[in-house]
């Protein structure tokens, strides 16, 4: 994760994605940026941790890695600057 993290100071977040599965990783949170990478961060069980690089994809990319189905929380932020608040969806209890 050490590795990592100076790259990911300064991007800007368009997405994050809370995943929650039955495998491992049990959770999972990306952060999807708009130069078009994200960033994992993951738990096995108690701990979390990171991944050692970030990732070249976007938001379709880490809405399918893992299933789709695992998705409990999704924000993205407005299409342009000052659009209005990000969008948050709550998966667990919305339908669309």
């Amino acid at each position: 994760m050490a590795d990592a993290a100076p790259g990911i100071i300064g991007k800007t977040i368009a997405h994050i994605v809370v995943k929650k599965r039955l495998d491992r990783p049990v959770g999972q949170v990306f952060l999807v940026f708009t130069d078009g990478t994200y960033y994992e961060f993951y738990s096995t069980g108690d701990d979390i941790t990171g991944t050692s690089a970030i990732d070249v994809g976007g938001l379709d990319e880490v809405r399918r890695y893992g299933g789709e189905a695992s998705i409990v929380m999704q924000a993205s932020a407005p299409v342009t600057p000052g659009g209005g608040k990000p969008r948050v969806r709550d998966l667990r209890h919305d339908a669309g």
